[in-house]
């Protein structure tokens, strides 16, 4: 079976990212990454991919006159890696419906919560500071991005999960983003 192509997009330490590769690496997802896009310099993610032997493309949004130049940037960047999916593993920025079209279809978002009730930074914090007992951490979506919302599309895979009590922050160990299959990736 050919593998998908897949380019991963992140913003922070990797967590995300990391799982994606111990997933490919262990024979889980058919896939092979073929590039890293992160928005932000320094980040520890970016270090990770290099350790993987994977491109990494830095697209700092500070450095661009507009949105639209900033994805501009980042589709001409990743069009050589021919990419059958794309995975948003903690990407911290809205992508407009012109960025999705190019990819509608082929994207998978992986985002710590059951949204739309937790969103953005430190939804599993959100949760635990609410008082919820059952929720993410990882919602699977092949779907696009729309201005007016941050996530739309059908679930692809979803996993609630409960925290035991005396669970002060109950971030799941990130490996979780990929035990529940990947159907969607195949």
């Amino acid at each position: 079976m050919t593998k998908k192509k897949m380019v991963i997009f992140a913003s922070g330490r990797g967590s995300n990212a990391i799982a994606l590769h111990d997933a490919v690496e262990d024979g889980k997802i058919n896939a092979e990454i073929k590039a890293l896009v992160c928005d932000i310099p320094g980040a520890p993610v970016m270090d990770r991919a290099k350790e993987w032997g994977v491109p990494v493309i830095l697209a700092d949004r500070k450095s661009f006159d507009s949105k639209a130049a900033f994805e501009k940037y980042i589709l001409d960047a990743i069009e050589p890696y021919q990419a059958d999916v794309i995975c948003l593993a903690g990407f911290m920025r809205l992508l407009s419906g012109d960025f999705i079209s190019h990819y509608e279809h082929k994207m998978l978002n992986i985002h710590p919560a059951l949204l739309p009730s937790f969103r953005g930074l430190h939804a599993q914090r959100q949760a635990v500071e609410a008082g919820v007992w059952l929720h993410g951490p990882f919602r699977r979506t092949r779907h696009g991005r729309r201005p007016d919302h941050l996530a739309v599309g059908r679930a692809g895979l979803r996993r609630r999960y409960g925290r035991h009590a005396g669970c002060p922050d109950p971030h799941q160990g990130t490996s979780d983003v990929c035990q529940s299959g990947s159907a969607l990736l195949r």
